[in-house]
């Protein structure tokens, strides 16, 4: 699945190269642990800058393959040190195994 976040401000915000993903069950409640970090190109995880107006996406997703799965239909998206974390409907109820793997943000321009 794939996320798109923009930058509705009048600033430059600093967002985490990787956002922490939780799936959320029906009372709102975390039904995984927090995400983990997948970084093809290997090294250091730093912060990502997007300019008023800009946009970056980013990949999740999970194995389908384990021995028990949990759903939910929202998850919690933290995205910068600091900041509030976000609850963003995935728009259709997501079953999956438990562990999460997100992948670094990539700009989509302005």
């Amino acid at each position: 699945m794939t996320i798109e976040l923009r930058n509705i401000s009048t600033s430059t915000c600093a967002l985490r190269a990787v956002p922490g993903v939780r799936l959320l069950g029906a009372q709102g409640q975390p039904v995984t642990p927090p995400s983990l970090a997948f970084d093809p190109a290997g090294g250091r995880l730093r912060l990502v800058t997007v300019r008023p107006g800009g946009a970056v996406r980013f990949a999740f997703g999970a194995s389908d393959v384990c021995d028990a799965t949990v759903a939910g239909a929202r998850i919690r998206l933290t995205v910068a040190p600091g900041m509030p974390s976000l609850v963003v409907p995935l728009g259709e109820r997501l079953e999956t195994c438990r562990a999460i793997q997100v992948q670094r943000l990539e700009p989509l321009g302005s």
